[in-house]
């Protein structure tokens, strides 16, 4: 038996489960190239990103962003959203001005010189706005801290009024728009690492029982205090009820508590959480695979009780992901130690919307090309490669080179032995799991509908997104610990190369379907897509392909379950 340390984060009722999915952009400009700069508003992304994860959202950040590369922000996040009645925020911390009665958000890359100008160059606040109503979501939350002094003022003349930002047109249904200031004044930028209103707004946001009316009340009087005359504002058609965290409950636990974990990963809880429970605990978990799990708890009289174990995500955090306990019942009533025994074999799945999509490379091998339109169905696929655990979990045996990392990627296997995998796995589980077909990779790995169009899975530098020959250290790595792509995908370029279900032909490209292409009818070896730790960026690009036969096994490749939806 062995022992770990984990650490309890907070204690969180079963009520604190959404019911909706949350969604949020963030973004802070303050490197601009022609005008002032803010040291202030990355920061500002940066902290309002983390506690926004604190409080379940599915958070995307990004920073300094040009027009080109904004408008693609707002039009991957608007996609995501779309139709599923979700719960979205967007956040701004930057430079922005209004024209014309008009709000714009300022890019790092725009040099206005006249209101025509502005028009051209800039963001307009009122895209963002129609996109999100379109979207159809169940609560639209806008945050603007933008309303610092106008950089490009000696530019033109510009009346009094048209300070800062102004009054909302058109706004979505059931929305609340927050202003860092009120119409036609300007924003501090402050002198700490915050603004004064997101450093409030960091501050008050993720307390558990606040309504969003309540939060926004007392960042107006932060800011006011701080300030001496900033008032922030606020305009909203919000009838529904909206918490950002809306449990009471809460008890931040900072002193570790201890578990006792057998090798078969059976937790023995501490005797001072039996009795009455007060909602369900989060625990930060190492080791565990992120998704949906069922706990059982075992009393050591053998009677049982079972909890629902739900993942509270985290993307873009590459620490250890969490898990949430809910009890079924109001108490779990024993005079035992409680012993929890969690389902491992479970996959944390990614929907990935069908679409269409520019298949190959105009740049690359000959086999890259020629580039050609694909349409594919909607399908799931595994946010992470299948570990080593997992793999020995089902097979009884670990056969990978690097095999005292049990969170690693199972690697040494052929294709034939991760057919195998997968059957057992489906037999075991009663799951339909298959490797994914090789256009269903690259549709993944390039972000799918959202994507933003990168040469790597979800970056231009493929140091940020994969374990590879410049960084790896001649090893594996566990999985997820490099960040992850638009979708929130792990590990697609870089740590294995990961096995498809396609044979493999050089010339398939000249002759492939235009809708659903799973490879040659025969052939002599499969493809292997995404680069390892052992190779260079060229091998680990989206676009590249590698293939060897269905016996073929190296320390370099593994694999990654994929699943139809029917």
């Amino acid at each position: 038996m062995k022992r770990i340390t984990i650490f309890t984060l907070l204690l969180i009722a079963a009520s604190e489960i959404y019911a909706q999915p949350r969604y949020a952009l963030v973004i802070g400009n303050g490197a601009y190239k022609y005008g002032q700069t803010l040291r202030n508003p990355t920061n500002d992304a940066r902290n309002i990103s983390e506690r926004l994860s604190v409080c379940g959202f599915r958070v995307v950040e990004k920073e300094n962003l040009s027009r080109s590369d904004f408008k693609k922000a707002i039009d991957s996040f608007a996609a995501r959203i779309k139709g599923i009645h979700c719960e979205a925020v967007f956040f701004y911390s930057g430079h922005g001005i209004q024209v014309a009665g008009e709000n714009f958000l300022i890019p790092v890359d725009a040099s206005p010189t006249s209101e025509a100008d502005v028009e051209d160059q800039c963001v307009r606040l009122q895209l963002l706005l129609d996109k999100m109503d379109e979207a159809g979501t169940r609560v639209s939350i806008i945050i603007l801290d933008a309303c610092r002094k106008d950089p490009f003022s000696k530019g033109w003349n510009k009346g009094p009024s048209e300070n800062g930002l102004t009054n909302i047109g058109k706004a979505p249904s059931e929305s609340f728009i927050a202003f860092a200031t009120a119409p036609n004044t300007n924003a501090a930028d402050g002198n700490g690492t915050n603004s004064p209103f997101s450093a409030s707004l960091v501050k008050n946001i993720s307390k558990p029982g606040q309504t969003i009316f309540e939060v926004f009340r007392q960042v107006s009087t932060d800011v006011r205090k701080q300030t001496g005359g900033q008032v922030p504002w606020n305009s909203y058609s919000l009838d529904l009820e909206f918490y950002f965290i809306k449990n009471k409950n809460f008890d931040l636990v900072s002193r570790p508590m201890e578990f006792l974990v057998t090798e078969d990963c059976i937790l023995l809880i501490d005797r001072k959480n039996i009795g009455r429970f007060p909602g369900g605990k989060v625990f930060q978990v190492p080791n565990y695979d992120s998704g949906s799990h069922q706990i059982k708890v075992v009393s050591q009289n053998d009677s049982s009780i079972y909890l629902d174990t739900v993942y509270h995500y985290n993307p873009f955090n590459n620490e250890s992901d969490n898990l949430m306990l809910i009890p079924l019942n109001n108490s779990i009533v024993s005079d035992t130690n409680l012993i929890a025994m969690l389902d491992l074999i479970k996959y944390s799945m990614v929907k990935v919307e069908g679409g269409s999509f520019t298949m190959g490379s105009k740049n690359g091998n000959t086999d890259e090309g020629p580039q050609h339109n694909v349409k594919l169905s909607s399908f799931l696929i595994s946010k992470y490669e299948v570990t080593q655990r997992q793999y020995k979990a089902i097979m009884k045996v670990n056969p990978s080179s690097n095999n005292d990392c049990p969170d690693c990627p199972v690697e040494n296997i052929s294709w034939k032995e991760a057919e195998d995998f997968i059957n057992e796995l489906n037999h075991q589980r009663r799951e339909h799991y298959r490797l994914p077909t090789e256009a269903e990779w690259e549709y993944a790995a390039n972000g799918g509908a959202m994507t933003d169009h990168y040469l790597f899975s979800g970056a231009r530098n493929l140091e940020k997104v994969a374990w590879y020959y410049g960084n790896s250290s001649g090893k594996t790595h566990p999985v997820g610990s490099r960040h992850v792509n638009e979708l929130g995908l792990a590990d697609l370029n870089g740590n294995v190369a990961e096995w498809c279900s396609d044979w493999y032909s050089s010339q398939f490209y000249h002759s492939s379907p235009l809708e659903n292409p799973n490879g040659p009818n025969e052939g002599s070896s499969k493809v292997v897509r995404g680069g390892s730790w052992n190779d260079y960026e060229q091998s680990c690009r989206n676009s590249y392909r590698d293939q060897h036969p269905i016996n073929f096994k190296d320390k370099t490749i593994g694999l990654r379950l994929a699943s139809s939806i029917p």
